[in-house]
């Protein structure tokens, strides 16, 4: 720092000495340069008095004998005036052609003096004028000289100014290298401090008196939440801050959630299209959960079985196509599709999995790889062998024209351009093809049938496994129990599936495999595992949620509300030039909306956009709670939804949509 500091301040004294010296040398070339001239011009000046002295001696002569003549005339004249008085007479007309003589003599050198003046007059001017043109080019000369000067005190000041922002910039420098230390400074500071406190932490001493009394409050308010909350809870697909301005949520009950400040929401996309049962939880449920806690809170899975693990597994294999009968339960959506891959994996001895780019399948190591939005940009560098071929449901192009038959071909165009990634890339060298059932969080797509049921075929060409990620759609959301079943005679090696298990009571996820698998694994470690896969208090809220489900037809009435979905969809893309088009199947829905330019409002990948924000706290005001993800929004209410609702919530995003339309500028 302080031989920056020296390194400034000595080049602020050049640049002074150097300006110094160019302003001194400057003036002195412009003394000497003037007194040059001055001295040639006085030489040549001398000269010229001397001619003009001898001219105007001669000059003076000759002014001196024309005032003799005129003296001599002024007598004739006397004589003939004399004359003329006294009278003509011989001597006197003799002496008066003399006198006249004369006269004609002196009148003679008269005109001779007259012209010498002249003359005289003409070489004064003469040398007036000579003067003048010396003082002018004098003048030129100084004035040359001037501007040669000022040319050279402008280069100095320029290089003066350029060696200021010189100056200037090292002091810059200087600054932040101060403020890099002062910086480094202060992270010493704080990894000293820290270093203390983990010294402290270190010590296996723990003063209980000094946990903070809050602890054993049964509430906090609002203001002590959020403080909590802004120091010590982090967020995971958004930056931390964003959870400063969520809603602080205290109560639930049928379709709706109820805020600490007394605002009551509709839970329009049951949060994460998770909370499929709505939030009375169903007392078997209850019941269930609290004997397992009771009786045995845990079994880790590999050493013990435990009875709702049993029953479970029994229940789902009955609600699955026949072949799929052996299940494992890992515990999120994520964790099922990094068991569904390491099984795939292991059965085939390959190693690439075969994804779309318009799909989620996890936020994990593997799952978030397998994954084709933006979301597998965090962590595409750790992962390889996954493999994106583009959805048959594309939104910059199209594989057909408009219709049922052109879709067909489209379909198979789609088809043909898969099978020849799968033949570039090499067919003994696919695990499987992993494809969500209906595109969840990417815009509730739908694939052409006979799209679905070719790639089950070239799967079978190949030898390649179909895994259906079922997570999102699974447990009746779509209006049947597995999205699969809306492409009729597909049947997948391996199904996923989590959100509607437990209806988001507990965090539990399943795996259902073919029989062949299963038998395969039966000598065989899959390689994957966790400490609460197979949790049973989970199993055993996962057994009565999905009897649940069942005993009240829930998957039959996302079903009979698809038409009334639908009907509302439309009116929105009617009614709102912010929305371009809506897509429906069961009680899943979603809206595209647009700009005035009549394109998508923004990546899915981008920032928000600024209308976004008002957006979103127009939905509250209106009472509408959940997932908003631009270009997107969902319409994914709890399975237990009734008819008007339904028709209340979509009333209540109508005029959140309105508030959109104006902020987007139409």
């Amino acid at each position: 720092m302080e031989s920056l500091r020296f390194r400034v301040q000595w080049e602020k004294e050049q640049a002074k000495k150097q300006l110094g010296s160019l302003r001194s040398a400057s003036t002195m070339e412009g003394q000497h340069l003037i007194t040059r001239v001055t001295m040639q011009l006085e030489a040549e000046h001398k000269n010229t008095l001397e001619q003009m002295e001898q001219k105007a001696a001669e000059v003076t002569k000759r002014y001196e004998a024309q005032i003799g003549a005129q003296a001599e005339v002024q007598q004739v004249l006397l004589m003939k005036i004399t004359l003329l008085d006294g009278g003509a007479t011989a001597a006197s007309l003799e002496h008066e052609r003399q006198v006249s003589f004369m006269a004609a003599s002196a009148m003679r050198r008269l005109q001779h003096v007259a012209l010498s003046r002249g003359w005289l007059t003409w070489v004064e001017g003469a040398a007036e004028q000579r003067k003048m043109h010396e003082r002018e080019a004098l003048q030129a000369k100084l004035d040359e000289t001037v501007r040669q000067l000022t040319r050279e005190i402008e280069h100095a000041r320029a290089d003066y100014e350029r060696r200021g922002r010189d100056l200037a910039a090292a002091k810059l420098h200087a600054e932040q290298a101060a403020d890099v230390e002062k910086e480094a400074k202060e992270t010493l500071e704080k990894a000293l401090e820290a270093v203390a406190r983990a010294d402290e932490a270190r010590s296996n001493d723990v003063d209980l008196k000094a946990v903070s009394a809050a602890h054993w409050e049964d509430k906090w308010d609002a203001a002590k939440i959020r403080a909590a909350s802004a120091a010590h809870v982090g967020a995971t697909w958004t930056p931390s801050n964003v959870l400063d301005d969520v809603p602080i949520l205290v109560k639930g009950e049928g379709v709706f959630l109820h805020a600490a400040d007394g605002r009551k929401f509709i839970d329009w996309t049951s949060q994460a299209v998770c909370t499929n049962l709505g939030y009375d939880v169903p007392p078997a449920v209850i019941e269930a959960v609290t004997r397992q806690l009771t009786e045995l809170p845990h079994v880790y899975s590999g050493l013990g079985m435990v009875e709702p693990r049993a029953r479970l597994a029994a229940l789902l294999a009955e609600l699955l196509p026949a072949p799929l009968t052996g299940l494992i339960f890992p515990s999120s959506g994520s964790e099922a599709n990094e068991a569904a891959i390491r099984i795939a994996r292991r059965f085939t001895g390959k190693h690439k999995i075969l994804t779309q780019y318009r799909s989620y399948h996890g936020g994990s190591g593997a799952s978030l790889a397998a994954t084709g939005d933006f979301r597998r940009w965090y962590a595409e560098a750790g992962n390889s062998g996954f493999i994106k071929a583009i959805n048959p449901t594309p939104l910059m192009f199209s594989w057909s024209e408009a219709g049922d038959a052109a879709e067909t071909d489209g379909a198979h165009r789609a088809l043909a351009a898969l099978e020849e990634q799968i033949l570039l890339e090499g067919p003994q060298t696919i695990a499987a093809v992993l494809l969500e059932s209906i595109v969840g969080s990417g815009g509730t797509f739908i694939a052409p049938e006979a799209y679905m049921r070719g790639v089950r075929a070239l799967c079978d060409k190949y030898g390649i496994l179909y895994i259906a990620d079922e997570v999102m759609v699974g447990f009746g959301r779509t209006g049947k129990m597995w999205g699969f079943q809306h492409y009729e005679g597909l049947v997948p090696d391996i199904v996923t599936s989590a959100k509607g298990l437990t209806a988001a009571y507990l965090p539990l996820s399943m795996v259902a495999m073919s029989a062949e698998l299963h038998e395969f694994f039966r000598t065989r470690p899959v390689g994957w595992g966790s400490t609460y896969q197979a949790h049973p208090v989970a199993l055993a809220c996962a057994y009565e949620c999905v009897k649940h489900l069942l005993k009240h037809d829930l998957v039959g009435n996302a079903a009979r509300l698809e038409p009334v979905m639908r009907e509302c969809t439309d009116h929105l893309v009617a009614s709102h030039p912010s929305v371009r088009q809506g897509r429906v199947k069961g009680l899943f829905g979603c809206l595209d909306l647009q700009g005035v330019d009549g394109k998508y409002m923004q990546p899915l990948s981008g920032p928000p956009h600024a209308a976004v924000k008002p957006f979103r706290r127009a939905l509250l005001d209106e009472g509408v709670y959940g997932l908003v993800r631009p270009p997107l929004l969902h319409s994914a209410p709890p399975l237990v939804i009734d008819e008007p609702t339904l028709r209340d919530g979509f009333a209540r995003v109508d005029r959140a949509l309105s508030v959109l339309d104006k902020e987007l500028g139409f």
